[in-house]
Formats: structure tokens, sequence, C-alpha cells
């Protein structure tokens, strides 16, 4: 994703923003040292290590992206190395109420400014992602639901 309009300090509190929200630590996958303004941030949001279930029947952390698999045995669900539409939503609410007027750019949409978030972040979530045998929409890969974290 590319980031356009925000310091790395503000870089920085959109993420314990979502933290805060979703009780799941997450990182950026670049280095955003604070006091700086670069032009472009390019960087990934990925949960931290320690966000991982404890026991076969828990849910995943808030947050963490999971991926349906199928196989032969039948079908499962496994933690991706990722955080999930809602835990992307959360952050760049964050960074756009501290800046309305800054761009993000997405493998799947582009929010010009708060307005573009609002009208394009709902439908993201329609967008099905899943595999061929077992499509799934953006909104279902996680447990986010289930931890009430969905809006934002």
């Amino acid at each position: 994703m590319k980031f356009r309009g925000w310091t790395g300090d503000q870089m920085h509190l959109a993420l314990v923003r979502l933290t805060e929200k979703t009780n799941t630590g997450f990182h950026f996958t670049a280095r955003i040292p604070l006091g700086e303004q670069v032009e472009v941030w390019n960087t990934r949001l990925v949960p931290d290590s320690a966000s991982k279930r404890k026991k076969e029947d828990e849910l995943y952390p808030a947050g963490v992206l999971v991926r349906s698999t199928f196989s032969g045995a039948g079908t499962g669900r496994r933690r991706a190395y990722a955080a999930c539409y809602h835990a992307h939503g959360h952050f760049m609410r964050a960074l756009f109420d501290m800046n309305p007027n800054g761009r993000i750019v997405t493998a799947v949409a582009r929010y010009n400014g708060m307005e573009g978030f609002n009208e394009h972040a709902p439908e993201v979530a329609y967008i099905e992602k899943g595999s061929v045998m077992q499509p799934e929409q953006y909104r279902h890969l996680c447990d986010c639901i289930e931890h009430g974290c969905t809006r934002f």
C-alpha cells in the first residue's frame, strides 16, 4: 500500500489506535521513522507474531486475516500473516481523521481523501478473494464479527 499525506508520527499514532481498537498488535513491514515527512510511505500492515490463538477452538485475534483452505479431508481455517479488511479500515480511518486530504493506494482500491474512503471502502468488503472452489468476500476472511470490531 502507498500512503501519501502523513508524517511518520501520524502513521505510528494510527497504528496505536488500531491496536487499541482490536486488542491485537500490528506493525509495518517497512521502517517508518518518527518525526519524518516523506512524500509516499510504501508499506504493509501485518499482525505481530504474538497475535496467535492459543487453543484450536479459540477465535483468531481481531484484525488477523484468516484464509479458508480446502483439502480432501474437509475444510479448515489457518492464519495468514496479514491484517484483515477491518483492521485496514480502522487504520485508514485513523489516518483520514488526522488528514482528510491524504491519499491511499491499495491493490484493490484508491482512496482520495476521506470522501473517497467513505465512498469506496464499503464496496471493497464485497470483493471475492477466496479460491475458485471456496470464494469468500474480504469481510468474511477473519473473525472480526465475533469480536465486534467490524465498524470503522
